[in-house]
């Protein structure tokens, strides 16, 4: 059994791909702590085609959704910023 978690950890292990720990700890220099797991569901198709270009990435469906995240993230940060306020209403 220790064999089977251990295979497991480390197939886990591989699906960060460089390109996932580069890109989301990119200021701090290091591999991110991945510390909470979000459930989210998607429609089929929308799903098909973030597989569809995470695999064009040469990322995990994981990581391409964490990269998007944060570059909306970094785009309302900047919209923020040029347009001076501080939070948005939604």
């Amino acid at each position: 059994m220790a064999g089977k978690k251990s295979k497991r950890k480390a197939d886990r292990a591989r699906s960060l791909s460089e390109a996932d720990r580069s890109s989301t700890a990119a200021t701090a220099g290091r591999t991110p702590k991945l510390t909470s797991m979000v459930p989210v569901r998607f429609e089929p198709i929308v799903l098909a085609e973030v597989r569809r270009r995470a695999e064009m990435d040469g990322r995990s469906v994981s990581g391409w959704i964490r990269r998007a995240v944060q570059a909306e993230l970094d785009r309302s940060a900047a919209d923020d910023n040029r347009f001076g306020s501080r939070s948005r209403a939604h």
